[in-house]
């Protein structure tokens, strides 16, 4: 990246900067991330073996060097890996653009990650809203399913009524997502909120898979927007509604091809069954319809086409590219997560909304973020 693509990087990264979530975007936060001490807290938290995953991130972090005052080692830890997956399948397939792409550190803290397209390289802006989100829904999303779905049994489309039942038998997912809607609603990130959800060896395994998936969603939908630029000229600069939706469901589309093409453990059937995809974009509806009951707003334009389109065009997608050997699990396990999903939101925006003016009175603020993946 030349002089001038650094110093706008930088000033990119100095305008999305808020006052309150500043501190984890200096070179002392950086640093403390990568001691020792910070490699092995970050194991702990991701449920791995310390000792192991603290050697992996050192290797990972050799050649760590930052351009700018806010760069974080958590995307060349996380996301780099991820982005280098995508950027291989895309050119096994020919999808890849023609210009380089790189991942910068996100001084956003939403969910959502950004693209910056120029004539000459493109850059991806993600860090820790992203993945505090994914790494955070992915449990919630779990928890609830570990209370209804039997390991080894065939799993079911769940209803409302059977999510609210998980609250007796185990409430740790319920309770997390109700704090994570909570949170957005209130402050439009997750990140700052600490669980407390008990692992074990089986929800490790399928939160990993789960969060592999969802990140892998959205940093390929937005490696999609680097190839749109450099393809489709009608997709550049200020668009019309009709073209920005149309340009959103190619990458959602795409999104959700690299992602498969991507899934170099063929036992992360998420991904194959675009799982990963539906599960974040379930979670950001979630996610903004708690924040209208928190914050009246003029309603605007969205660039982005409603959710349930977009759910509903990457269902076709998966059913049309399916194996006649695969097509009925794939369809099957895509709409039970998706059940799930639907029927979490359905009770989660029920008990936000009775506990609204409550959480306002009291002028709910969110704690001190970690550092948490």
């Amino acid at each position: 990246m030349n002089d001038d693509a650094t110093r706008y990087k930088e000033y990119l990264q100095k305008k999305l900067l808020s006052e309150t979530w500043k501190h984890l975007f200096t070179p002392e936060n950086a640093a403390k991330m990568m001691d020792s001490e910070g490699l092995a807290e970050h194991a702990t938290q991701v449920g791995e073996n310390a000792a192991i995953l603290v050697n992996w991130q050192r290797e990972r972090l050799r050649n760590f060097a930052p351009d700018t005052p806010f760069e974080q080692p958590d995307v060349a830890l996380f996301f780099q890996p991820i982005m280098g997956r995508i950027d291989n399948a895309a050119k096994r397939i020919g999808f890849n653009p023609l210009n380089s792409v790189s991942l910068a550190t996100s001084t956003d803290v939403g969910p959502s990650p950004s693209t910056l397209s120029t004539s000459t390289g493109h850059t991806i802006f993600i860090g820790i809203g992203t993945g505090k989100f994914c790494n955070a829904w992915a449990k919630a999303y779990l928890g609830v399913a570990r209370a209804i779905w039997t390991p080894g049994k065939e799993i079911t489309k769940p209803t409302v009524d059977q999510v609210r039942a998980t609250f007796a038998k185990d409430p740790d997912g319920l309770y997390v997502a109700f704090r994570l809607a909570v949170n957005f609603g209130l402050n439009e990130t997750v990140v700052g909120v600490d669980d407390l959800m008990r692992g074990d060896a089986i929800f490790d395994s399928h939160k990993a898979h789960l969060l592999d998936s969802m990140e892998m969603f959205a940093l390929a939908h937005e490696y999609v927007h680097c190839v749109a630029h450099e393809r489709y000229p009608v997709m550049r600069g200020i668009l019309t509604r009709e073209r920005a939706f149309e340009l959103e469901t190619i990458c959602d589309i795409f999104g959700v091809r690299l992602s498969q093409e991507s899934t170099d453990d063929i036992s992360n059937k998420l991904s194959l069954a675009g799982i990963g995809a539906v599960m974040f974009l379930r979670a950001m509806e979630i996610s903004t319809l708690a924040r209208s009951l928190f914050v009246k707003s003029e309603p605007t334009s969205s660039s982005h086409p409603p959710i349930e389109d977009r759910i509903a065009d990457i269902k076709k997608m998966i059913e049309a590219t399916a194996g006649p050997k695969t097509r009925d699990f794939v369809t099957h396990s895509l709409d039970c997560y998706d059940g799930l999903a639907v029927s979490l939101k359905t009770l989660l925006l029920a008990l936000v909304f009775v506990k609204r003016d409550k959480l306002l009175a009291q002028s709910f603020k969110a704690p001190l973020p970690s550092d948490e993946k």
